[in-house]
């Protein structure tokens, strides 16, 4: 082999070697995204059955069942892209204390006005204190669907929890829009839940702006993952 001819083979190695790293890399970034969506999918399942099967949280059984909190406002206490899984012992009542019972809502969270993270009556965090989404993985917008003939469907969710408690495994959603603060005293923060409301949640990778789906169906409470046109 001539010199002409081994430079010319180094030459075509290395232009293969490019294309395979550029290849492993596009993998890589559609894995992140589709290993969110399904850890995201895994543990709204994980929550459903632990309130499906009665399961204890600090010894007790919460009367709130067991739910999914996301919160996409990033703030000193919240960076963002990240969830939790609770356990609903408390609520807040009108005068802003917290008290032992119920609201299917995460009342934890610090960016509330009057959080219930460290008074004697609050949630319970389960599990890690936060799970987060994959490197460059963001949550894109939350839809729910509205009940016939409220209206049309609801865009762009900013708060969101999604619970399930016995005897059925049907969601019951609470939410705040994106374009306002979290307020302990709106109807939608403290008391506004349903169930039998579909949740359909994009999350988007940053980089190759593609779509993935998880979608909660508000009747059966059947949680699915899949690939989606980002809307």
């Amino acid at each position: 082999m001539t010199l002409i001819e081994l430079i010319i083979s180094f030459g075509i190695f290395a232009i293969i070697c490019a294309f395979m790293i550029m290849g492993f890399r596009d993998v890589r970034k559609h894995d992140e995204l589709r290993e969110s969506a399904q850890e995201l999918a895994s543990n709204l399942r994980l929550a459903q059955n632990l309130a499906m099967t009665g399961q204890k949280a600090g010894g007790s059984v919460p009367i709130g069942g067991y739910g999914i909190h996301i919160n996409r406002f990033i703030t000193v206490n919240n960076p963002g892209e990240q969830y939790k899984i609770f356990a609903d012992f408390a609520s807040i009542n009108s005068a802003g204390n917290c008290v032992a019972g119920a609201n299917e809502r995460f009342d934890n969270d610090l960016d509330l006005p009057n959080t219930c993270e460290s008074a004697a009556n609050r949630d319970v965090v389960v599990f890690n204190p936060t799970y987060s989404l994959k490197n460059n993985v963001k949550f894109y917008k939350i839809t729910i669907s509205d009940v016939p003939p409220a209206g049309p469907p609801l865009l762009d969710i900013g708060y969101l929890d999604i619970t399930f408690k016995p005897p059925k495994p049907v969601p019951f959603v609470g939410y705040d829009m994106v374009s306002g603060g979290r307020d302990s005293s709106d109807p939608l923060y403290s008391t506004y839940t349903q169930s039998g409301r579909t949740v359909e949640i994009f999350l988007k990778h940053a980089t190759t702006n593609q779509c993935r789906k998880v979608t909660i169906i508000g009747p059966s409470g059947q949680i699915s993952e899949e690939f989606a046109t980002c809307p």
